[in-house]
């Protein structure tokens, strides 16, 4: 009986010691109470919180993982495939933004769960596209300066002008540029013919495409406006051509980027704008006038900042002779970072446009440039051929693009006359117009303001 009540009463004193001593000198492991679980789950909450905002960072910069394209803002979703100004006659979808991978060839990119390295490679575009433009802008100046010697200044024409008014039966061509610094908007667009990959030119294509620029011209001359057109050859005159030339034909893999191809004049035209160093307005030759006023052509909106009117659908588009070339500079550095990024995957000049918006911002989160709702689709509803007039209140163009027409005359909203076929769009912008003068009756003399009717 002693021997037991000793061993209890060790046991006891066991017991005691390890309850009073500091628990560092102890080898037990204290269990944990519900204040330290507490504490211990906050912190590794907040470290899976903050893992994931970073995630959401590089998603919104390269496009989700998980295959979906990068958020826009306010939610909004890019526009459907049908809805792209891209696309050809035959069908085209677009394809989709791949998961982010992860590339020794673009170190920044492999700082994709920090939201520093995102600003970083932000920052760098931004100087990237400073100094690139600086270049280029002195390189434009400098051609400019030599040619001011043999060009009239702008007195001077309007002199001229004034001595030599436009007489009723001369040809328009003698006096459209004396006219134009006094009385007309400039709008200007991009056309070469284009080629196969094999460089061989579809004459009945281009006969298509000379119909509708054709009908372009004369759209916005009724309007008020003095078209005029660029081509590849203005193109080659600015400082980065060579450079952006290149990098589109290391795309070649891709149907439409060959030399003279679809998506390589989409890319060109932006250098052409750029080169003639006046700035002003562009559009696309299958983008009609319906709206826009001769004030507005004179007087830039957002006092000349660079403006997209579709969206980041390059069909409506104006700026200043530095925004346009800061532009056209960002363009080319941003398609150099898509071919280091992921070269097997096509990219287009709206891509690129998309992704500035969405992708580059100043220190104080303005956007590349600005984007603006002022251009539409086939203003059509049932009963078939009838013009929506309310939809087309303060839109200044209609773009008569391949998909849109499509959907025009699939949705039997516009009608196909016997002989014509979805190509024919020089027939449904000037029928479209002539619709739109008919149901909507608008203020054409507010339209045109007072420019000389030739």
């Amino acid at each position: 009986m002693k021997p037991l009540a000793n061993l209890i009463l060790a046991a006891i004193a066991s017991l005691l010691v390890v309850c009073l001593l500091p628990q560092k000198h102890v080898g037990v492991r204290r269990l944990a109470t519900p204040t330290n679980a507490l504490e211990g789950n906050r912190e590794n909450i907040g470290n899976v919180q903050k893992s994931k905002a970073n995630r959401r960072v590089i998603y919104h910069l390269q496009g989700d993982e998980r295959g979906q394209q990068p958020r826009t803002p306010q939610g909004q979703t890019p526009p459907a495939p049908e809805q792209q100004h891209f696309q050809s006659a035959s069908s085209y979808s677009e394809p989709k933004m791949q998961p982010y991978k992860e590339n020794k060839i673009h170190p920044p990119l492999q700082q994709k769960s920090s939201a520093e390295g995102v600003t970083n490679r932000l920052q760098t575009f931004q100087v990237q596209v400073e100094q690139a433009q600086t270049e280029s802008e002195q390189k434009i100046q400098q051609i400019h300066e030599e040619k001011k010697q043999t060009i009239p200044q702008n007195d001077e024409i309007r002199v001229q002008a004034e001595q030599h008014p436009v007489q009723e039966g001369e040809d328009l061509q003698v006096h459209q540029t004396h006219q134009t610094f006094v009385k007309r908007p400039v709008i200007y667009t991009f056309w070469t013919p284009q080629r196969s990959k094999n460089g061989v030119l579809d004459k009945a294509e281009k006969k298509n495409h000379e119909q509708l620029l054709m009908a372009w011209k004369e759209l916005w001359l009724e309007a008020g406006w003095e078209p005029r057109i660029l081509t590849l050859e203005d193109s080659k005159k600015h400082p980065l051509f060579q450079r952006l030339h290149s990098l589109l034909i290391s795309q070649a893999i891709h149907m439409n980027v060959h030399e003279e191809g679809y998506d390589y004049l989409c890319f060109m035209r932006w250098l052409a704008m750029a080169s003639i160093n006046t700035g002003g307005w562009m559009s696309d030759y299958d983008t009609i006038p319906m709206g826009i006023t001769t004030e507005i052509g004179l007087n830039m909106p957002n006092n000349g900042r660079f403006t997209s009117y579709e969206g980041h659908v390059p069909s409506l588009l104006s700026g200043h002779a530095h925004e346009w070339d800061r532009m056209a500079t960002a363009m080319v550095l941003r398609f150099e970072n898509h071919l280091k990024e992921d070269a097997s995957h096509f990219y287009s000049d709206m891509y690129a446009l998309r992704d500035l918006w969405m992708n580059v911002k100043d220190e104080n989160g303005i956007n590349f440039y600005i984007q603006d709702d002022k251009v539409t689709k086939y203003p059509y509803s049932s009963p078939i051929d009838q013009v929506v007039c309310v939809a087309l209140r303060g839109v200044y163009a209609v773009h008569l693009s391949h998909a849109y027409t499509r959907q025009a005359i699939q949705s039997r909203q516009m009608s196909l006359p016997e002989g014509k076929s979805e190509k024919d769009r020089h027939y449904f912008a000037r029928m479209l117009t002539k619709r739109w003068i008919r149901d909507c009756h608008p203020d054409l003399s507010k339209i045109r303001g007072k420019v000389h009717n030739f």
